[in-house]
């Protein structure tokens, strides 16, 4: 079954209209393939997502920084859908900001597609990941408003020796992000 990992941002600012258009398609797109879905766990666009393919029926799997319900809950301020598998880091001394890192790692690396929307440091620690893991990265510029993970990610291929920009592909449009989905399924039968 392919991983497609929904990244952006963790907070409930960045939920209106669009952004829910954007996320219906991606949930549309996981389901109508039978494909797992993957986020970090956390509230906001990534939750927007996970909740319609879960609600629909679908395969989430959601990586949390916490080691265990309660810290997922408690300490992370995260609600927990009981029809969202959950795994969990092993228990550590780390930093809560390093643990977000550490979630991470395994969530970029075990996907098959990253789908960026927009968002901040943690979701510009997900995009180093992806590119350093050589991920297939839909990078979804809704209206420019991720211009500054852009930018970054401009300034990460120019002190690099490697071609990463084949995989990185800026979205500006539904139906380019339709499109894009359609190839990669395609490309991975």
């Amino acid at each position: 079954m392919k991983n497609i990992c929904v990244v952006g941002h963790a907070n409930n600012i960045s939920i209106n209209e669009k952004n829910t258009k954007w996320a219906k398609a991606v949930a549309d797109f996981v389901l109508e393939n039978n494909y797992q879905l993957t986020t970090g766990g956390c509230i906001g666009i990534p939750e927007l997502v996970a909740n319609d393919v879960a609600a629909r029926g679908g395969n989430v799997l959601a990586y949390s920084p916490g080691f265990n319900a309660s810290e997922h809950v408690t300490d992370f301020g995260f609600a927990e859908n009981k029809n969202i598998k959950m795994r969990y880091l092993k228990p550590s001394k780390a930093s809560k900001n390093a643990k977000f890192l550490y979630r991470s790692v395994d969530l970029v690396d075990e996907a098959d597609l990253v789908i960026c929307f927009k968002g901040t440091w943690g979701t510009l620690s997900e995009l180093v990941f992806a590119v350093m893991c050589s991920k297939k990265i839909l990078f979804l510029n809704i209206d420019g408003d991720n211009e500054t993970l852009k930018e970054i990610y401009s300034l990460m291929q120019k002190i690099n020796l490697y071609n990463w920009h084949e995989s990185f592909i800026e979205i500006n449009s539904i139906s380019k992000l339709k499109e894009e989905l359609e190839k990669f399924k395609s490309e991975n039968k």
